[in-house]
């Protein structure tokens, strides 16, 4: 007997193209640029392929090279895109090729299409890669790779306010694929030939319709895309409508992507003219480029860019528009929206009640602190509070500790009472999320690092014995000692804690479980900032 002779493994990455998409043309960014061929009179499926040809430009660093050698360079790139549109399942696919993806219109596709399939049809104890956001005053944007297959678990991920955005796989099911990548492309290693491409459509798209992801992966719920464009069209207006106002309390700025910081020297708005680089994103920078904020559009948001300036360099390069870089939060009716690098996200109502549930149990501290004024730092504030009420001034004293990246504080106040409170001056550039976390790594190394404990304790002056004696060299009895997070704001006590974006909430409570779990007490304290 002949042996079958075995098929070639095809990386394909497909695309589901919107119902609203009735013509293939429709979903090309720049139709004139692109050469078409029709299939064959015999192709078994419906479709269109479409190219731009091949476009060869001497690659970025030959300039550099040329100008220390004798002999001429001549060397290229050669790019190529391509996209085949495909028929199936009802529905129409865009397969892309090379830089295929550019040539697509962004709003012509379903969004996380290839996610909900991977996770669909992925084995959950053989993940590869995982990309999540989190969300936090900040939001961030980490990549998590392992050297074998494994678990959610291993990479690190909190489902409590992760995002996933792709996750890599093998899937349960050999014949679906032999690897599946899933974010809003559906990346796939398949044994195909070109006449089955519209079968493999057909098996991704059955997949997308099942709910199986529910079992291992459902906390993906608790923040769902919003797809509807007439909501997405009132949100949006919701927050031109606060951005002409003014009101940014609910607004901030965010880079849409990882970026290392070490090498930011400053940020630059398109609008600004020749201003100096600001140090830090702040919305009410950006507004402020305008003689008048009440003529801003959607169309300028989207259009107006964010530079980063790099040390090192004296040009900025151009890395995010404005819309894609604002994290806003909005309530219409009773529903939560929040948007994020560019997306909007409708809270599940179970999610967000089950934070203010939680936030419930974060009660406010015995402990009461004098109002901070508003053109004090928060170092000026605790050095006042430390003189004033005798508690021992631990902030900017770093002391290495075990398993942290850097240096760190145990805290930037301790009381005779063992209160470690950890103080943050809410500003729209600054955010909770770091006042947050520093409570918990603080906390874990006191409790469980020998070495950080005897640091800390030297850093106290020898005038406050009596607080440096609470730190102990054997471990200490967590339940003896109290967290505080205390936040100068100017928010009203009526409003206070609900009044917190909704992701520092999130944020918080996270953090207080944390340390409960460790045995430590938790409380949150509002700090009035005046004029």
């Amino acid at each position: 007997m002949a042996k079958r002779s075995k098929k070639r493994v095809r990386h394909l990455t497909l695309f589901l193209l919107k119902p609203e998409i009735q013509q293939f043309k429709n979903a090309l960014k720049d139709l004139d640029s692109l050469t078409l061929c029709k299939l064959r009179d015999d192709s078994p499926f419906q479709g269109r392929f479409y190219y731009q040809p091949p476009q060869q430009k001497p690659p970025g660093w030959q300039a550099l090279v040329q100008s220390g050698l004798a002999d001429k360079l001549n060397l290229h790139n050669q790019s190529t895109a391509a996209v085949l549109f495909v028929r199936a399942a009802g529905r129409r696919f865009a397969l892309t090729f090379g830089y295929g993806r550019n040539l697509l219109k962004p709003d012509s596709f379903e969004r996380n299409f290839g996610l909900k399939v991977a996770l669909n049809t992925v084995d959950p104890k053989n993940l590869k890669s995982v990309d999540a956001r989190t969300f936090e005053d900040l939001t961030l944007v980490t990549r998590r790779q392992a050297s074998r297959g494994s678990e959610l678990s291993a990479f690190g991920s909190d489902v409590a306010q992760d995002v996933l955005r792709a996750v890599t796989g093998r899937p349960r099911d050999a014949y679906f694929a032999k690897q599946v990548t899933g974010a809003d492309a559906l990346a796939v290693a398949v044994e195909a030939e070109s006449r089955e491409l519209a079968s493999v459509c057909k098996r991704a798209f059955e997949a997308y319709g099942r709910d199986d992801y529910k079992k291992d992966f459902g906390f993906i719920d608790h923040l769902r895309p919003v797809a509807d464009p007439s909501l997405k069209s009132t949100l949006e207006a919701a927050l031109i409508d606060a951005l002409k106002s003014g009101n940014t309390d609910r607004i901030h700025l965010a880079p849409p992507e990882p970026l290392d910081w070490e090498r930011v020297d400053g940020f630059l708005y398109s609008t600004q003219g020749d201003e100096d680089a600001h140090s830090d994103l702040d919305i009410d920078d950006y507004l402020a480029t305008f003689d008048d904020a009440t003529t801003l559009s959607l169309a300028d948001v989207r259009r107006h860019r964010i530079a980063a300036r790099f040390s090192g360099g004296t040009d900025a390069h151009e890395q995010w528009s404005v819309h894609d870089s604002i994290v806003f939060e909005t309530e219409i009716g009773d529903h939560l929206y929040v948007l994020s690098a560019g997306d909007w996200y409708e809270v599940a109502k179970s999610f967000a009640q089950s934070v203010a549930n939680r936030l419930k149990k974060v009660k406010s501290p015995a402990l009461m602190l004098p109002n901070a004024d508003a053109s004090d730092s928060e170092g000026d504030y605790n050095q006042s509070v430390a003189t004033s009420e005798k508690f021992a001034l631990m902030d900017q004293k770093l002391v290495r500790a075990r398993d942290a990246n850097s240096d760190i504080e145990l805290c930037d106040l301790l009381t005779p009472n063992r209160q470690l409170i950890h103080v943050k001056k809410k500003t729209r550039s600054a955010t909770l999320s770091h006042l947050f976390a520093q409570g918990v790594v603080a906390a874990e190394a006191f409790l469980w690092d020998e070495e950080f404990r005897k640091a800390a304790r030297s850093k106290i002056p020898a005038t406050q014995k009596r607080v440096a004696a609470l730190i102990p060299d054997d471990k200490p009895e967590s339940k003896e000692f109290e967290v505080i997070y205390a936040i100068i704001t100017k928010m009203a006590a009526t409003k206070w804690p609900a009044g917190l974006p909704f992701f520092s909430q999130l944020n918080l409570v996270n953090a207080a479980e944390r340390l409960r779990r460790h045995g430590f007490r938790v409380s949150l304290l509002r700090i009035q900032e005046t004029q």
